[in-house]
């Protein structure tokens, strides 16, 4: 299985998912909710939705619980602790299920 893997700013978070899974456009998500667009600093937060066992992640991201949710259910945020830079977002509703930044990678195959 041939992996993609993307960074943070500073490089110390990398995270390497499985490449055919950014061909498959019903996992991309893009969310304009308020908490999104400021946790992201943008407009939109646009990400790939995949389980968490196909996802490595290196690196210690740190995790800043988001209680002021549209849904009323906490979101964890995962982020740099030395760049800001954010990694994923999951929450309680959808065990095992990470919400991966697409920012993250240079380069997103086709």
């Amino acid at each position: 299985m041939s992996l993609t893997t993307g960074k943070c700013l500073c490089e110390q978070i990398t995270v390497s998912i499985p490449t055919e899974t950014l061909n498959t456009s019903d996992l991309i998500t893009m969310c304009h909710c308020k908490n999104c667009r400021q946790a992201g600093g943008s407009l939109e937060s646009i990400s790939i939705i995949i389980p968490e066992s196909s996802v490595k992640i290196n690196g210690q991201p740190k995790i800043y619980l988001d209680n002021n949710t549209d849904s009323g259910t906490p979101l964890q945020r995962a982020f740099c602790s030395n760049c800001g830079c954010p990694i994923y977002t999951a929450t309680s509703n959808h065990p095992g299920i990470q919400v991966i930044k697409l920012g993250l990678f240079d380069k997103i195959p086709k």
